[in-house]
């Protein structure tokens, strides 16, 4: 396939991602100097839309080019991967319109990350429903059955947190974070197994009751005061 075309399509995803994506913010544009929860009903709908883009937009480049193209039996992997690149780049003036502190570097990594976690998650379930036979009496069955429910299970368990740990996602807590947690949890009378400092460029904390572990995002501890930080605790 000519390199030109895949550049074509690289750039046509792109382009058309970031008019789109422009194109759904302006409800929420609108809504500038409004009650955050106006502005957050506004952005929804937006934020969809771009999810939506990034598997449509590929799907539709496909789809081009198995009518227009000379060559509509080229592996198709020629086709979708640049343009899943060019919507995924087209994907960033959104991100950075909706989180202006988003630094570019930052945005990589992020993308990179849930990127790689998400198309492994995939591999293993698509992977054994492809190897998985047609008969239960098949010891393969319960092999494969064993391996994707103990995976499952290691994820649900900590191998999460590990391997966000091992990409640098996670990291241990600063003083401030771990006196805010020690403190809260204390007066809740709830212990805390471990508390992570997340680097994520969004203001958000979770809870993993499987594990007893706490994530907070460096975004939050820059944006709230220590009373609210625990408050997130409490709730």
């Amino acid at each position: 396939m000519s390199p030109l075309l895949l550049a074509g399509y690289f750039l046509g995803a792109g382009l058309l991602t970031a008019g789109l994506n422009w194109l759904a913010l302006i409800p929420w544009r609108r809504t500038r100097g409004e009650h955050w929860s106006e502005r957050a009903r506004a952005l929804f709908p937006a934020r969809l839309a771009a999810r939506v883009n990034l598997v449509l937009i590929p799907i539709c480049a496909i789809e081009a080019h198995l009518i227009t193209s000379a060559e509509p039996r080229s592996p198709l992997a020629w086709v979708i991967l640049p343009a899943w690149l060019g919507t995924l780049l087209g994907s960033y003036a959104f991100d950075r319109e909706v989180l202006p502190w988003l630094k570019w570097e930052q945005w990589l990594r992020e993308v990179a990350i849930s990127w790689l976690l998400f198309i492994a998650l995939w591999v293993v379930f698509l992977g054994a429903m492809l190897l998985m036979p047609y008969r239960f009496d098949d010891w393969r069955v319960w092999l494969i059955a064993s391996v994707v429910i103990g995976l499952s299970l290691a994820f649900q368990y900590g191998a999460s947190v590990c391997l966000l740990a091992c990409f640098g996602w996670l990291q241990p807590p600063s003083e401030r974070l771990a006196r805010i947690v020690g403190e809260t949890s204390t007066r809740l009378g709830v212990p805390v197994r471990r508390t992570w400092l997340m680097r994520g460029s969004a203001s958000a904390a979770y809870a993993l009751p499987t594990t007893g572990e706490l994530l907070f995002s460096e975004r939050l501890l820059e944006t709230h005061p220590d009373d609210e930080v625990g408050r997130h605790l409490r709730a």
